[in-house]
């Protein structure tokens, strides 16, 4: 399996495969070319035949085209031409690539195999995202010599953080470029000259002109994205939107706010050959969660609705940016075949100097290196104690599914690990997180165990360890409770757990 692109673990072939989507789901294969709001209708260009259009009606519209890197067009050279006219003129080389889906990943994949490994010149990687990095190493393992590789990284702005935001990381992604592929910088704008077979586009991703063209056309808000407001609506009461298309209307001053926080990929195994390997999705897990609860009241007609709570709830909304609490996940394969997992919370990306100058920043605890056997592990602790950030390297594979479990638990959860790093007792995160005590933070109803315990908790707190016995004992058995009915556990079967569980309940600091 050679990923062409990181991707996140929102939406991977296997999730997708047990939801049996295509029994329920008619799947189009086609580009948007134009909407008819009058009539409900969409015109899909398809792809098998470019030429003709074909129509589909709609109640409600769902707009999800996210954000897609887009082939270069020298408008310069053509003078005074409108650019619409430049894109009917321009022809695309066909040495030039761009990477947004399977057919684009097959297809570059099949011009290395069957024409760069032949030829004698350099490829060119551009773009100063982390998708340069597992295109690199994903053409050094097709067989494309290192010092053919020149990787063109676009300059950052000023203030603007790198796509690893970690020193350690950067420094060692760097020693492994300056041991075999050459590395191009551009300074002011000016770069040198080289001939190459292919360029592969990774800069800026931006909004697809069809789909642009398709939304502006039919009077959709269009603000440099698609503008809606907290409930996902556009300016069309049947047409909704999500993902990184879209933008938060200006009210909310948050103009950058949804862009940033949703840009998020997945990838997918191809069905016909596994070593063909991408799936570019743009729908954030939680904004597709929210967007599917405000479209369930639609279709389904046992939900029980109250008007009076849904008004107010609405109204004070009304002004305000939705709440994102899952993270943001971010995985891939760097050169020399260093696994690197990054789970961060949804916010605005700042360099991490200035982030570690904030009063809440926390502190960050590190175990080994990124060049190491054991492999680089630094969690983000924040000033109230909860995981905020997570990054690894490893030459091994990651676990990915349950690190992320991890992110927004309180460190007392996670074994008392601040406690036990300051001691001394951690010398490997990789392994700490794999010993017994943390299987429960990974199992998938462990934050429906927690709700229980809380709203326990809140209906009636025990008193204090020593000043009512009988209190912890009916919280402990109601724990017991909630164990046995919801996983389904005897306490035959679990031997000396739950006798243990007071005792583990009062180390976590409950």
């Amino acid at each position: 399996i050679i990923p062409l692109a990181c991707f996140s673990l929102s939406f991977n072939k296997e999730r997708l495969s047990r939801m049996a989507l295509r029994s329920w789901v008619t799947e189009v294969l086609g580009k948007l070319v134009s909407i008819d709001r009058k009539a409900r209708k969409i015109h899909i260009r398809s792809s098998q035949h470019p030429d003709k259009h074909e129509v589909l009606s709609y109640d409600h519209l769902i707009v999800a085209t996210g954000l897609q890197y887009q082939v270069p067009h020298p408008v310069g050279l053509y003078g005074n031409m409108e650019e619409d006219e430049v894109r009917k003129e321009f022809v695309q080389p066909s040495n030039v690539f761009t990477v947004n889906d399977e057919y684009d990943a097959d297809y570059f994949l099949f011009y290395v195999k069957t024409v760069l490994v032949k030829s004698p010149d350099h490829v060119v990687v551009f773009g100063s995202t982390i998708d340069v990095y597992s295109c690199v190493r994903c053409l050094l393992n097709c067989g494309i010599k290192g010092f053919r590789i020149i990787l063109a990284r676009k300059p950052l702005a000023d203030g603007e953080p790198t796509c690893f935001n970690n020193p350690k990381v950067e420094d060692e992604v760097d020693k492994n470029f300056e041991s075999g592929e050459r590395s191009l910088s551009g300074v002011d704008g000016e770069w040198e000259a080289y001939s190459c077979d292919a360029i592969i586009n990774f800069d800026e991703k931006r909004v697809d002109f069809d789909a642009f063209k398709a939304l502006n056309d039919s009077c959709i808000v269009f603000d440099s994205r698609v503008v809606i407001d907290s409930e996902f609506h556009t300016n069309d009461i049947c047409i909704r939107a999500a993902g990184p298309v879209t933008k938060f209307s200006r009210r909310y001053h948050a103009d950058n706010c949804l862009t940033q926080l949703l840009l998020r990929r997945s990838g997918q195994r191809s069905e016909e050959n596994l070593y063909h390997f991408i799936k570019i999705c743009h729908k954030e897990a939680t904004v597709v969660n929210l967007l599917a609860l405000s479209l369930l009241r639609l279709f389904d007609p046992t939900v029980e609705v109250d008007e009076a709570e849904e008004a107010e709830r609405k109204s004070s909304l009304y002004n305000l940016v939705p709440l994102y609490h899952k993270p943001k996940v971010l995985y891939c394969i760097l050169p020399a075949n260093m696994f690197y997992l990054d789970v961060r919370k949804p916010d605005l990306k700042v360099p991490l100097e200035e982030a570690r100058k904030q009063p809440n920043f926390g502190n960050e605890y590190e175990t080994g290196a990124p060049d190491g056997d054991q492999g680089y592990f630094m969690i983000h602790v924040n000033a109230y104690r909860c995981v905020q950030s997570i990054t690894c390297v490893s030459k091994s594979p990651i676990r990915c599914g349950n690190l992320v479990c991890l992110y927004g638990k309180n460190e007392k959860l996670l074994n008392r690990l601040v406690s036990r790093f300051d001691e001394g007792l951690i010398p490997d995160l990789f392994a700490y997180f794999e010993e017994p005590w943390a299987m429960a933070l990974f199992h998938d109803r462990f934050e429906d165990l927690m709700q229980e315990i809380r709203q326990i908790l809140m209906d009636s707190p025990p008193a204090p360890l020593g000043d009512d016995p009988e209190s912890m004992t009916s919280f402990t058995q109601k724990v017991r409770e909630i164990i046995e009915e919801n996983m389904e556990m005897k306490p035959s079967g679990v031997g000396q757990s739950y006798g243990r569980l007071p005792e583990l309940w009062v180390q976590a600091g409950h």
